[in-house]
């Protein structure tokens, strides 16, 4: 989390794809970045549950988005050219 932060503040990322198991994307990332000063406003989105549900959370407005290796290949499938990640 200290890289992407550092990254981010010299403006090298916007964006960032976080592929982890499924417990850890449930609640690690976002559990853990509010522990540090540096970290605690990064607005993390998880792209899990239903379609429905991980269209809405890639449509949101996050410095992070966190998605389970499950879902990979439908994002990659969803986005396409469209891929707006610029740090996996």
């Amino acid at each position: 989390m200290s890289a992407i932060e550092e990254l981010k503040d010299r403006l090298e990322v916007c964006k960032v794809l976080i592929i982890a198991p499924k417990k850890v994307a449930e609640s690690t990332w976002t559990n853990e970045s509010k522990k540090w000063d540096h970290t605690a406003d990064f607005k993390i989105s998880k792209v899990m549950g239903s379609q429905k549900e991980r269209l809405r959370a890639l449509q949101t407005n996050a410095d992070i988005y966190v998605i389970n290796r499950d879902n990979v290949m439908w994002l990659y499938q969803t986005l396409g050219s469209d891929w707006f990640f610029d740090m996996v």
